[in-house]
């Protein structure tokens, strides 16, 4: 029965894409639901897909999806990738939003890991951009664990103050990792210092972890990260992984948000990453443990 389970539930998966090649998500306004199309929820579907082995079955959908994640690209500066589409924001947010670390990470994997990009653009094309907003100096108002060389949300000049969010920097750490080059690794070794600060600072408190990320609402999205960057073979962050995964706030909850603004006002769900997720996990795939 099990094949014709896990059939059933790639279908499904796939079934869900749009039109324009996105996964959906729901996203949560103040005056309630409406559907949404991001880069962010396609990147972490493909990554799912691609960690239960499902290359093959799902090319067609892939390729759509890659379609749409280098439509993320910012025309005006290459290399760095925005959660919608330039021109393609929903009408409900009246203003685009600005590339960021975390979408430019995991989109720019994604078209690599999808035969898009040589691996040679990520040192290239991607790391010069994130290295422009690098935190320079741990000045007095930063968090416990910030750390000098660890990486801004926001890739414009014009945010300050300007977040760090610890989940998105796995996320850089993951992409710069499998770019290989000395000065990529730099980033690594920063974001593994802040990583192994955040874990020791927050320990098993899911409130303390939940200020780790502000733009992630649920503390299991960083044991998720952690195990996508040991699966990609991120050496240095598997004991932090191990460590992460020993908290109760590493589990995910039933209908957990997947990611929000920095408020809180605004978060998003995605029934269709939960569902790829769980196809991975049958495989004993999304981490190296199946922890999740």
């Amino acid at each position: 029965m099990s094949i014709p389970i896990r059939a059933d539930r790639l279908q499904r998966i796939l079934a869900t894409q749009t039109d324009r090649g996105a996964f959906p998500s729901v996203v949560f306004l103040p005056d309630g639901p409406a559907d949404d199309e991001n880069g962010f929820v396609t990147a972490l579907v493909l990554d799912a897909l691609a960690a239960a082995g499902e290359s093959q079955a799902a090319t067609a959908a892939r390729e759509r999806a890659l379609d749409f994640l280098a439509r993320c690209e910012a025309p005006d500066q290459p290399g760095s990738f925005r959660f919608y589409p330039l021109g393609e924001h929903p009408s409900w947010m009246p203003l685009p939003l600005v590339p960021d670390a975390d979408d430019t990470a995991l989109f720019s994997l994604a078209l690599v890991n999808g035969g898009r990009w040589p691996r040679a653009s990520l040192a290239e094309r991607v790391l010069p951009v994130l290295n422009r907003f690098r935190m320079a100096w741990v000045s007095g108002a930063a968090k416990p664990w910030h750390t000098e060389g660890c990486h801004f949300t926001w890739l414009d000049p014009r945010y300050v103050p300007n977040d760090v969010d610890l989940c998105a920097n796995v996320n850089v750490a993951t992409m710069a990792w499998v770019a290989d080059t000395p000065a990529a690794l730099t980033s690594v070794t920063a974001v593994a210092t802040m990583v192994k600060r955040g874990l020791d600072w927050a320990g098993p408190s899911a409130a303390r972890a939940r200020l780790l990320s502000p733009y992630y609402p649920s503390p299991a999205e960083l044991a998720h990260a952690l195990a996508r960057a040991v699966r990609l073979g991120v050496t240095p962050l598997r004991p932090l992984w191990e460590i992460a995964r020993t908290h109760p706030w590493a589990q995910d909850e039933d209908d957990a948000p997947l990611c929000s603004s920095d408020d809180g006002r605004i978060i998003w769900r995605a029934p269709v990453l939960r569902e790829a997720r769980a196809l991975a996990a049958e495989e004993k795939a999304l981490t190296p443990d199946c922890f999740l």
